[in-house]
């Protein structure tokens, strides 16, 4: 019994010392919490409301940069539709001319010309600004004025495109427009016995498609062509029907003519020549100016021989620029008289230039090899084709 009793105390005593404690409920208090989350939601608000501001400031921000972009691009375009109404509808001899009509009948102001820019403002917009360059098929900027740009077809001639800049405050925008080439202001043309040929322009310039044709046949073994007051060709073989029938470019091989026959026995360079009339043997600077438009990488007017492939295969028919050349052959009086060649395979074309010495004349050299070749040939002693080119 007493041990028993022992034992009980002993498990009490061992329980107070193992400080066993009964969990005693505390009465929470709700104040902390409340101002806790208080705070997080006042933040979250906050932030929020900051959050809308900023969107506004920024829509607003982009709503003035797309109002300026807007304005900017107005005034490119503005600008470039006054600019392309001068160039179509008025011959401005210079681009400094241009730009001085620019704006003539609006009370606008006098817009300037440097390197080829055209650099004004539009009333409507006080503080905007307009830039119009022009350029030719290279990227190049046209020069305002100067030699090769005193006069409308020269300039208008070498333009290919004008890129058109508005700016208004920070904004600038751009408008590329590629430029039509003067057309021809007749489609086809007639020569002195009524054949009709269909023209094309070439780098503003308008020429024929064809050779012409024009004149009387001689037999080339026999009758010379001489000064008579007369038009005379030999036609390929001293068949008539080379000088008529359609070839592979539907076109006419035309006549072959001694440099003094297609200049009508005149030595004035651009003469009318066998042209019709408003027309001319064209000069050597004439060719150079069409071979440079097609190929910016022909630039020696100068350059004799082989100048490239490009231009031969631009211009033979079939080629891009519209000229159609045939490769009509030639004729030649040595080392016999009236020796035919190069049917199907060459094409020789007459300039109304002198070469040097003076019994040689500029002519272009066309193959099927895609050979193009500058040089000088006996004026009286070879018969070659020729095109005409419009005044």
């Amino acid at each position: 019994m007493l041990e028993s009793k022992l034992r009980f105390r002993f498990e009490i005593l061992e329980c107070q010392d193992s400080n066993f404690y009964p969990m005693i409920p505390h009465k929470q208090h709700p104040r902390g919490s409340v101002l806790v989350f208080t705070l997080l939601i006042l933040a979250i608000l906050l932030s929020t409301a900051l959050s809308a501001a900023g969107i506004v400031v920024l829509g607003k921000n982009s709503s003035r940069a797309t109002e300026k972009s807007a304005l900017a691009f107005q005034i490119a375009d503005g600008a470039a539709e006054n600019v392309l109404k001068r160039i179509y509808r008025n011959s401005d001899a210079t681009l400094g001319t241009l730009a001085s009509n620019l704006y003539a009948d609006g009370g606008q102001g006098t817009p300037t010309c440097d390197n080829g820019t055209v650099i004004g403002s539009l009333p409507q917009a006080s503080s905007g600004t307009y830039a119009v360059t022009f350029l030719d098929n290279t990227g190049t900027p046209l020069q305002c004025s100067g030699t090769g740009y005193d006069t409308y077809s020269e300039w208008r001639t070498k333009l290919s495109k004008i890129v058109s800049s508005g700016a208004y405050g920070s904004a600038t925008r751009a408008i590329d427009i590629a430029i039509e080439p003067i057309p021809c202001d007749v489609p086809t043309v007639d020569d002195a016995d009524g054949n009709t040929y269909d023209t094309v322009s070439i780098g503003g310039k308008c020429w024929m498609k064809e050779n012409i044709r024009v004149g009387t046949r001689l037999d080339s073994t026999s009758t010379p062509q001489t000064n008579n007051g007369t038009i005379e060709k030999y036609c390929y073989d001293d068949d008539p029907q080379e000088c008529t029938s359609a070839q592979a470019s539907g076109y006419s091989n035309g006549g072959l003519y001694t440099w003094d026959e297609a200049m009508q026995y005149v030595t004035t360079e651009g003469a009318q020549g066998i042209c019709p009339t408003g027309w001319h043997i064209p000069s050597d600077t004439e060719w150079y100016n069409m071979e440079h438009y097609l190929d910016p990488t022909v630039n020696n007017p100068n350059q004799s021989g082989i100048i490239g492939t490009t231009i031969s295969n631009l211009l033979r028919y079939g080629g891009s620029s519209g000229f159609e050349a045939n490769f009509a052959g030639v004729w030649h009086d040595f080392p016999a008289p009236g020796v035919f060649m190069g049917k199907s395979g060459v094409s020789v074309f007459w300039s109304s230039t002198l070469g040097s010495p003076s019994t040689l004349a500029w002519t272009r050299y066309i193959n099927s090899g895609a050979i193009y070749m500058r040089e000088a040939s006996d004026r009286d002693q070879l018969a070659w084709s020729v095109r005409c080119t419009q005044d």
